[in-house]
């Protein structure tokens, strides 16, 4: 996880420490004031946990149901980002246009930004999928 972590602030993502097996961030103030060697002496002392990065600067974009997931991949067509494998569908990876975004659903896609996170590989889902960048 460390070798992930120090991966995920070279390209610019924030980091975080999740609660094993869940979606549950470390902390109270987990979205504010980002520290990377805050952050990366949960993983120095112990590869019990999760791996998520903070949203804002990024968005996550996710189908939440079969139609969803169909009318997401017409819409993105074949633009390159990164993309990975939940336990549930597929997550994609935008710069942000708006820095104010937070939460929208429109159509059962879900865009998610600034005060939320999202469990990144190779963490693992509560029912023992590991998400995976595809």
């Amino acid at each position: 996880m460390l070798r992930y972590f120090d991966g995920y602030v070279k390209i610019g993502f924030k980091p975080i420490a999740i609660y094993k097996n869940t979606k549950c961030p470390i902390g109270k103030k987990w979205n504010k004031n980002w520290s990377a060697s805050y952050w990366r002496s949960f993983f120095e002392d112990s590869n019990d946990f999760n791996l998520g990065i903070l949203l804002g600067d990024i968005v996550d974009v996710e189908g939440d149901t079969a139609e969803a997931n169909i009318l997401l991949n017409k819409l993105i067509g074949n633009v390159p980002h990164p993309k990975f494998s939940s336990s549930k569908s597929i997550h994609h990876l935008f710069l942000t246009p708006d820095q104010k975004l937070t939460r929208f659903t429109c159509d059962g896609i879900e865009f998610r930004g600034h005060n939320h996170q999202s469990v990144v590989p190779p963490s693992n889902h509560l029912d023992g999928t590991t998400y995976k960048w595809l």
